[in-house]
């Protein structure tokens, strides 16, 4: 539909039919494709998103709404994820996420709780598996769903699961006070 050229045949900046913008591609496969060429080092990078405000600038939202209902609020488990991804020579494998979700609930009115986890892929697959949780109460899970893990609770005392001599804390210091 729209395309800018840059010089006399470079297509910088592409918007197809059915709405996907493609800058640096004439090809966009999502709403919005940026495809960067260039070597960026240091603190350069490819997109920059700038808010400028007294206090603290949302320069980021990220919305999730159901796609089947999207009069009702989104259930239980279900939110906006990130994705990153690394190229593996043919295409591009899952390395890791960030989600939140809603936590045990639909979303209602003022009524939002919800956890934030945190996945990586480990050695041998692209599937990102859950390392920690964030949940509604400020609880912090890590590896929750493996052999074992550690949890705090909102008041910052810390619970372990299935502990084995391995994975026992050795010494733990509160206050300046070590425990054995």
């Amino acid at each position: 539909i729209l395309q800018l050229i840059d010089g006399a045949t470079s297509k910088v900046f592409v918007v197809k039919d059915g709405g996907n913008v493609g800058i640096g591609t004439t090809d966009p496969s999502a709403k919005l494709q940026i495809v960067d060429t260039t070597s960026r080092t240091g603190t350069t990078a490819s997109l920059i998103v700038e808010g400028r405000q007294d206090g603290a600038a949302n320069v980021l939202t990220l919305r999730s709404k159901d796609y089947s209902a999207p009069t009702v609020g989104i259930g239980a488990d279900h939110g906006p994820i990130m994705r990153w991804q690394g190229f593996d020579g043919t295409d591009f494998e899952n390395m890791g996420y960030i989600f939140v979700g809603a936590d045990g609930q639909t979303i209602a009115n003022a009524d939002a709780p919800s956890y934030m986890s945190f996945g990586t892929s480990g050695d041998g697959s692209s599937t990102p598996t859950e390392r920690m949780r964030i949940d509604s109460a400020g609880a912090i899970k890590f590896n929750a769903y493996g052999a074992g893990y550690l949890q705090t609770d909102a008041s910052g005392n810390i619970t372990s699961g299935t502990v084995t001599t391995s994975d026992t804390l050795d010494d733990v210091t509160d206050n300046g006070n070590t425990t054995t």
